[in-house]
C-alpha cells in the first residue's frame, strides 16, 4: 500500500565525497544503506532490504538529485544520465554530475571542505513489514517508490516517522507507547480517538474541540513538541 511521501537519511563524514576532474564536478558516495539498523525514531527503528528500488527504478527510472530537497535547486537527474544509481552490497550508491550553475558550485564546495556530508532520500512506501525483535519495533522496507535524493546539510526525518508509525501492526502498538501518546494524540488521560474524533463532537470557529481542558495539558503540549523535534534529530 502506498503511503505519503517519506524522508531518511545518511548522515556521515564518509558516504559522501566531492571529486573535479578535466573540470567536471561529481558527487558520489552511498544514498540507502542496505542492512543497517537506523537510530531510534520515535519508538521503532528501521532497515532497508535490499532491492528495495530495483522494481522502482525499473518502472520509474527518473530519480531526481536536489539540494536540500528543493525542487528549484535541480542537481542532476537519472533521465539524463547525470544521476547513476547502483545496487551495491553495501547499499545504493550514487554518482552524479553536477551542473556548472551557482547551485552545482555551492553544493560541490560544501561537500569537498566538509560542511555539507548527509544524503537523505525521499520515497513512498509500497510494501514493509514489521517485527518485534527482543522487544524492540522493528520496520523493514521492502519495496519503495524512490523519487529523489538530495545532498543535505540538515538531513531530518520529520513528520515521516508519524506516517511510518501508523502501519504498524496492532500487535506491536505496546511497543509505541510513547508514540502514540504524543504522535497520535491518544495519551491515557486523553479522551480523544486514534482517528482523531472527540467525544464533544463540537468546534469551534478555528476547528478547535471544545472538550474541557484539564491542568495538565500545558504539560503535554510541551513534551508533545519536544517529541516532535527529537524525532527531526534522529540519523541513520
Amino acid at each position: 500500500m502506498k503511503t505519503t511521501k517519506e524522508i531518511r537519511a545518511l548522515s556521515t563524514t564518509t558516504e559522501i565525497r566531492a571529486v573535479k576532474q578535466d573540470g567536471i564536478m561529481r558527487l558520489t558516495g552511498l544514498a540507502i544503506p542496505y542492512g543497517v539498523r537506523s537510530s531510534n525514531l520515535g519508538g521503532f527503528v528501521e532497515v532497508a532490504k535490499p532491492g528495495l528500488v530495483t522494481r522502482s527504478l525499473r518502472e520509474q527510472p527518473d530519480v531526481l538529485a536536489l539540494r536540500d530537497h528543493d525542487p528549484s535547486k535541480l542537481l542532476a537527474r537519472t533521465l539524463a544520465k547525470t544521476l547513476v544509481l547502483t545496487d551495491t552490497q553495501a547499499g545504493l550508491a550514487f554518482d552524479m554530475t553536477l551542473p556548472n550553475t551557482e547551485t552545482g558550485r555551492d553544493t560541490f564546495e560544501n561537500v569537498r571542505v566538509g560542511n555539507l556530508t548527509g544524503v537523505s532520500w525521499g520515497f513512498t512506501t509500497r510494501r514493509d513489514s514489521w517485527a518485534n525483535v527482543e522487544g524492540q519495533a522493528v520496520r523493514t522496507l521492502e519495496d519503495i517508490d524512490l523519487a529523489e535524493i538530495s545532498p543535505t546539510s540538515f538531513p531530518a526525518y520529520g513528520k515521516a516517522t508519524s506516517v511510518s508509525v501508523r502501519n504498524c501492526p496492532a500487535e506491536l502498538r505496546s511497543l509505541l507507547r510513547d508514540v502514540e501518546g504524543y504522535i497520535f494524540g491518544d495519551d491515557e488521560d486523553d479522551d480523544h480517538t486514534d482517528d482523531g474524533e472527540c467525544p464533544c463532537g463540537e468546534h469551534d470557529e478555528d476547528g478547535e474541540c471544545k472538550c474541557p481542558k484539564d491542568e495538565d495539558s500545558n504539560e503535554d503540549d510541551t513534551r508533545r513538541a519536544r517529541l516532535q523535534l527529537a524525532t527531526r534529530r534522529v540519523r541513520f
